[in-house]
């Protein structure tokens, strides 16, 4: 199990405002970088056909060439805005709730509470999920409520193994890294 970080100022700047002041982390990361690939994707595909327009390789002047370099200087913005996001999203495990922080200029935070989570279910994409190490966590609550998805997590099986050791301390953890990810708890109402 992760050692708790009781030291405020090891914290992130972006999670600081939403601990309680009893609250101490478990464990923090910040969502995967292959979240920022379609903004990469833009931009360089966009500076590829500046630099061929302005070659010749295709043709057009003037307002051709103006038009596709707003298209990269967009691109550019994007780019800086989804890092921006990125740097200040992460997803936080504390005791009592796993919490979602997101946003750039404007923050917004979601959470759960620990003893609320009756499942928990790790999803992958075949061939980049796998080779990149990032897939999604689906929490199911105990009551009947929808459950609570949270994407481009980075090593989610390492991160299923903690949060089922946090929600789930009654299930032998010998038993939890024999079936891996295939383990789906029992349907406990805990209070």
């Amino acid at each position: 199990m992760a050692k708790e970080t009781s030291v405020l100022y090891s914290l992130p700047p972006a999670v600081r405002p939403y601990l309680l002041p009893s609250e101490r982390i478990v464990m923090s990361v910040h969502r995967h970088p292959v979240l920022l690939v379609p903004a990469l994707v833009a931009v360089a595909a966009s500076a590829a056909i500046v630099g061929l327009q302005s070659e010749g390789v295709i043709p057009g002047r003037g307002a051709v060439l103006g038009a596709v370099a707003a298209v990269l200087t967009v691109s550019c913005g994007w780019l800086a805005w989804m890092v921006l996001t990125w740097s200040q999203c992460y997803f936080v495990i504390t005791r009592s709730r796993l919490m979602l922080i997101r946003g750039g200029l404007r923050r917004s935070m979601s959470f759960l509470l620990v003893k609320d989570v009756a499942d928990i279910r790790v999803g992958r994409n075949a061939i980049p999920g796998m080779r990149y190490s990032f897939g999604s966590l689906t929490f199911i609550r105990s009551e009947d409520a929808r459950p609570w998805k949270v994407n481009g997590m980075p090593y989610p099986a390492q991160l299923y193994l903690e949060l089922a050791d946090l929600a789930f301390p009654e299930i032998d953890p010998r038993m939890r890294l024999q079936t891996g990810l295939a383990f789906t708890p029992p349907k406990l109402r805990r209070r």
